[in-house]
């Protein structure tokens, strides 16, 4: 008789499941462990991996939370975990692929991000090569200034060209002009949002029944960290696609930071 055999996913391999594909063996159960005893972790010590996930400064606790943290996803045959264990090794590649490719900052407001959008354009930067996105819900507001050239009819257009993405978020992408819904969604919102929380629609098939495996209290721990936590703020990401934008990374990079922008 086939024994049940496991894949661990590490902490800082979680936003991978983003890129896992459809069509991919699906775990029979999932569950937070500490990689260095093996034993279970704690529901406080979950809630203060996703709590600070993506945070740049880390107290040294939860750098080690880090280190030693992980998912193991439980198979029922080997098979189907060496056909997870490849996929999930090109989600990861595809995942750092991206994360390679794009620039993203945040911004308090819109009138920030536009300021940001201008000094990337009169430094040489293509237009094609900016996108913007927001938590679209505040966006009906009537004393809300958009940016020039873009009216709450071609907001809503653009939550309707973001198609699952945009409608799982709640987020609108707003086009200066060109980054596809896709590429910001692959970039920007995946490195933003923990595929945890997204289960909804942007992460495949295998990704949300992982999800499902965890407890509702860990899909709500997930929904308050931080970078989220910012786009239901109301605050702005810019993000720049450095293989198209004509000039040089440092470049861009300082822009948005001497813009007010926080890069992500």
């Amino acid at each position: 008789m086939a024994t049940a055999t496991f894949f661990v996913i590490k902490s800082d391999q979680l936003i991978a499941l983003n890129y896992l594909p459809d069509v991919c063996p699906v775990p029979v159960s999932a569950e937070w462990i500490d990689r260095g005893t093996d034993r279970n972790l704690s529901p406080s010590r979950v809630e203060q991996l996703l709590r600070t996930y993506h945070r740049k400064d880390p107290s040294p606790s939860v750098l080690r939370l880090r280190e030693t943290a992980g998912i193991r996803a439980i198979f029922g045959i080997e098979h189907e975990r060496n056909l997870f264990a490849r996929a999930f090794a090109d989600a990861c590649a595809r995942q750092e692929a991206d994360r390679q490719r794009f620039l993203t900052a945040i911004y308090p407001a819109i009138a920030d991000a536009q300021q940001a959008v201008d000094a990337l354009v009169n430094a040489g930067v293509d237009q094609d090569a900016i996108a913007m996105l927001w938590n679209a819900n505040r966006y009906m507001d009537p004393d809300l200034a958009l940016p020039a050239g873009h009216s709450k009819g071609r907001v809503i257009g653009n939550v309707s060209a973001g198609g699952l993405a945009a409608a799982a978020l709640g987020t609108a992408i707003l086009i200066v002009p060109g980054i596809g819904p896709v590429a910001v969604a692959g970039a920007a919102v995946a490195s933003a949002l923990s595929s945890v929380a997204t289960a909804s629609g942007i992460i495949g098939a295998t990704g949300a029944a992982m999800a499902t495996m965890l407890s509702d209290d860990d899909v709500e721990d997930v929904a308050a960290n931080h970078l989220e936590e910012q786009l239901r703020r109301g605050r702005i990401f810019v993000s720049v696609d450095k293989e198209r934008c004509g000039v040089t990374s440092d470049t861009v990079g300082w822009l948005l930071e001497t813009t007010g922008g926080w890069l992500v």
